[in-house]
């Protein structure tokens, strides 16, 4: 059963010139593509099985302002206003130097304080169908089909066990034009961020994959694929020759893409910081499937791809704790299309094997 992510709406060229001398690649069937937000799926990870709004369905996660971290900050600068206002009126240093010092951390504070006051109502909630944010008294809702693309950056910096810069911005971009940015001021913004690319990406698949069955490029940014291969500025790589595109999550998103044949110690034929992708999960998910079929073993990968039983089965792997699997537990899923989802529960006995299916 495949899987697909995210990618927004970018310009398209068609592919007439160098890379149309190479073999064209098949296109996915993308009728069992799902992340959850489109199509039939099984749910199991949902926090409140009644639809919270009847427009968007299902809630998927949800998270307020991250008020530990904002209030923890403010602590921080407070403490440190305090210690150097006090080294100033003992004149254990400087005066006026520790005064600054002084103001300039109080100011830091209340900096914090009032950015919390002013968001203080802060909250994402995810649906099957859309997203909403409450800010300042607005709420605004967002369908997944709305939106063009998604553009997410974090980068972490940590040295002798300290962290440093920490720091996680998602942007979201509407086919209208809006723009909706998000940050650490959310408490979950990791877990906010996979999903609204996850659900973009479900959203937007079927679009790009006709803009692939047409020969079209599909652009995400720093990179543009279609068929015959993968390009990067005025590069361009036949899926045959890719050995490999690693994503390496050290301080940061970086995207290496490694050709056949190349220096294992180079830079690889492109790298680029993933802040510079839009929809990122859609990129690789694509990206994955032709170097896949690319580097099959069959003579046809056409029909070899075709030839996937489909018997109407659906499967969902279940991980359970020790203790759960010991003593016995329950589980509420939730199969079906969005808004139309029907309650599956699951009771599994007590001494349960790995292995064991279960069919309904």
């Amino acid at each position: 059963m495949g899987k697909l992510t995210l990618q927004p709406n970018s310009p398209i060229a068609s592919n007439i010139g160098r890379e149309s001398t190479h073999k064209s690649l098949p296109i996915p069937d993308i009728s069992k593509w799902s992340n959850g937000f489109r199509g039939w799926s099984i749910l199991n990870k949902v926090s409140n099985p009644n639809p919270v709004s009847p427009k968007l369905g299902i809630l998927i996660a949800a998270s307020e302002i991250a008020e530990n971290r904002i209030f923890g900050w403010a602590a921080l600068f407070l403490l440190l206003a305090a210690a150097f206002g006090g080294m100033a009126i003992f004149q254990l240093l400087t005066p006026l130097v520790m005064v600054g010092f002084a103001l300039l951390f109080l100011a830091a504070s209340i900096y914090r304080l009032a950015g919390w006051y002013l968001s203080r109502d802060l909250k994402v909630e995810v649906f099957r169908a859309g997203f909403t944010l409450r800010k300042s008294g607005k709420t605004v809702m967002v369908y997944w089909r709305d939106i063009d693309y998604v553009v997410e950056s974090w980068q972490k910096v940590v040295y002798q066990g300290i962290i440093h810069v920490n720091t996680h911005k998602v942007e979201v971009h509407q086919s209208n034009g809006q723009r909706i940015e998000m940050d650490r001021s959310l408490e979950k913004i990791e877990q906010i961020g996979r999903f609204i690319q996850l659900a973009v990406a479900d959203a937007l698949l079927p679009a790009y994959v006709q803009q692939l069955d047409s020969n079209q490029d599909c652009d995400f940014g720093a990179f543009k694929i279609n068929r015959f291969g993968i390009k990067h500025k005025d590069k361009f790589l036949p899926w045959h020759d890719v050995k490999s595109l690693d994503v390496m999550s050290v301080g940061q998103t970086t995207l290496k893409v490694q050709k056949k044949d190349g220096s294992s110690w180079s830079g690889g034929w492109a790298s680029e910081n993933g802040k510079a992708m839009r929809n990122l999960q859609l990129f690789l998910n694509l990206s994955y499937w032709f170097i896949d079929v690319a580097h099959r073993p069959s003579q046809d990968p056409v029909n070899s791809v075709a030839q996937e039983i489909d018997n109407g089965d659906a499967y969902l792997g279940l991980e359970i704790t020790k203790a759960e699997a010991r003593d016995g537990t329950q589980k509420v899923f939730y199969v079906g299309t969005p808004m139309q989802e029907r309650e599956l529960i699951v009771r599994i006995p007590a001494a349960v094997q790995s292995g064991t299916v279960y069919r309904f």
